[in-house]
């Protein structure tokens, strides 16, 4: 098999698990919210049950969406734990901080503290899944939380907060961001095996470097979604480095694109570009030093570099554009190729734009949104996320019917390379080729050679198309009669070679009995020109050492020396 052929295979088990994958996240997606539905009775959302305390006494509705903290700033909220006879075992409430330290207290007894200790030695407070244990006496009494900001990005969320068993609870966080879950390891999982194809691709170094740069993409992709759904910490066990990985993702993402469109696109990549998808990367790695050398956090670094994200998206997005009308301008006829390149192109200008929605929702202060009426935590960049995957994948279609179309045309000029055009058979360009791969492999076998007789007497009288007749009859005939895995070529005007790889002398002797009760037959209907020809035979058998050079010229020792027999007969022999 050829390396053409395992990328066909390469691209064709890409889309096959590309498909079992979307067809498992549907599933999932549907499980997800139908254990959701089914484990309503487990616990009780307290999402509407969250009230603002300030001085005018407690708020009279509920809190609901994400609440943005300034800097070092405290919060107050009472949560009212209903009494609900049906649902027992209830112990715990569950719900998330983000990025702010907390006392949770209970009839102003402090029974839970989160983060006073970062928050005092000016350490990055991470988001968190917090389970705190509630006292029976706690229902329907005095629970307050108090939160304290911390740096720029702290928040407080009445989502996903929920009152009962500890265990109960763990386990349906985990249900409902099973899609979560799944979506993370789609994501990885395909990014790792796109950039698993550049095995496939080392012979087109373009297609490789485009390759690893949509993978690491779409992997960067799934860890921030897991990071953001706090799913991630399942895999770390870290609260910090889970927080500190979530907006490490987030940042790398321009650097990404960037070099995802420089190397799919490599004509367009000027000085100027490689020197933003630079100073993308310098964002990543400063933030990054920054962070670990104490100066400031990856979290209070976040407006600023959010705010060069959607410039960035800006220019990013208008350079895409310009790229697809440029090249729509230039595109003469449809190829596959460059389907396959375009797609990509649409993909990432779907990721650019939902990225620039959600930033201009999060100027709004909407920091999450409600995704697929689940649990999940969802945001645009989510969705520009699938669309792009989705994309990526539409583009490697593309890109396999490319590789084929490609394949079939290497074969085609392949086969016409090595095919006499008159008779069909393999020509003298592919016996030379066969003969020098007998010699260097040392394969044993035998040899047929074959030449007409009478050909130039036919060419002179009746005329040469008569005299392309005679050779292809005979060419046909010798096709028809050759083993498969042999070869038939043609190596001159009249002459023929049959090689037959693993065959001794009582086989050849076989063939050329064939041959020769075929041609009788033959002239039997054809009496008006029948086909005359001199024949040799030699095999490995014929000599102590293997040497296929001195099989063919013996061979050909045998064919002449029927052929001079014919000439003295009167039936054509040598011209």
């Amino acid at each position: 098999m050829t390396g053409l052929s395992f990328r066909k295979v390469a691209y064709h088990m890409l889309a096959v698990i590309t498909l079992l994958m979307v067809i498992a996240d549907v599933l999932v997606l549907l499980f997800s919210k139908a254990t959701g539905e089914a484990d309503r009775d487990m616990y009780t959302d307290l999402s509407h049950s969250w009230y603002v305390s300030g001085n005018a006494g407690l708020s009279s509705e509920p809190i609901s969406g994400q609440i943005p903290l300034h800097s070092d700033s405290t919060f107050f909220v009472y949560i009212d734990i209903p009494d609900d006879a049906s649902i027992k075992s209830r112990s715990c409430i569950s719900f998330m901080s983000y990025s702010c330290a907390f006392d949770l207290l209970v009839e102003d007894r402090i029974i839970y503290s989160y983060g006073k200790d970062r928050l005092r030695e000016g350490k990055m407070i991470p988001s968190k899944v917090h389970y705190v244990s509630i006292p029976e006496d706690a229902v329907r009494k005095n629970v307050k939380i108090v939160f304290i900001a911390g740096k720029e990005g702290a928040s407080v969320n009445p989502e996903s907060s929920y009152f009962g068993d500890i265990e109960k609870l763990s386990r349906i966080f985990i249900r409902k961001r099973a899609y979560a879950f799944f979506l993370c390891a789609f994501l990885v999982t395909y990014g790792f095996l796109l950039i698993s194809l550049c095995a496939f691709n080392n012979r087109h170094r373009n297609i490789t470097l485009s390759t690893i740069s949509q993978g690491l993409l779409l992997i960067d992709l799934g860890i921030y979604i897991s990071c953001y759904n706090n799913t991630f910490y399942y895999i770390t066990r870290d609260d910090v480095a889970s927080t500190f990985v979530e907006y490490l993702s987030l940042y790398a993402i321009p650097f990404l694109v960037q070099t995802a469109i420089l190397t799919n696109r490599k004509k367009y990549a000027h000085p100027v570009h490689i020197a933003v998808a630079v100073i993308d990367a310098g964002v990543v790695i400063f933030a990054a030093l920054l962070h670990y050398l104490g100066v400031t956090q990856v979290i209070a670094m976040a407006p600023a570099i959010r705010t060069f994200m959607a410039l960035h998206g800006i220019y990013t997005f208008l350079f895409i554009r310009y790229i697809i009308v440029n090249e729509k301008k230039n595109m003469r006829t449809f190829l596959f190729a460059d389907a396959a390149v375009t797609t990509v192109d649409f993909g990432l200008m779907s990721l650019l734009s939902l990225l620039l929605v959600n930033f201009i929702l999060w100027k709004q202060g909407i920091l999450h949104l409600e995704f697929l009426n689940s649990d999940v935590k969802g945001n645009f960049i989510i969705l520009g996320a699938l669309i792009y995957a989705g994309c990526v994948t539409l583009g490697y279609f593309f890109h396999s019917l490319a590789v084929t179309h490609e394949q079939e045309i290497s074969e085609a000029l392949h086969e016409a390379a090595y095919t006499d055009e008159l008779t069909g058979i393999k020509n003298r360009a592919f016996f030379d080729h066969i003969v020098g791969l007998w010699q260097s492999e040392d394969v044993h076998g035998g040899v047929i050679t074959l030449d007409l007789d009478g050909l130039k007497k036919i060419n002179d009288n009746i005329g040469h198309e008569a005299g392309d007749k005679y050779i292809a009859s005979f060419a046909s005939i010798l096709d028809t009669v050759t083993p498969d895995g042999c070869a038939v070529c043609r190596t001159g005007g009249d002459e023929f070679v049959i090689l037959l790889r693993y065959h001794d002398s009582a086989a050849c002797n076989m063939i050329m009995d064939k041959i020769s009760r075929t041609v009788d037959d033959y002239n039997k209907e054809n009496a008006s020109m029948p086909i005359n020809y001199s024949v040799g035979a030699a095999s490995c058998e014929d000599f102590t050492e293997n040497n296929v050079y001195e099989i063919l010229r013996l061979s050909d020792k045998r064919m002449y020396e029927m052929k001079d027999e014919h000439h003295r007969q009167g039936k054509g022999g040598r011209s």
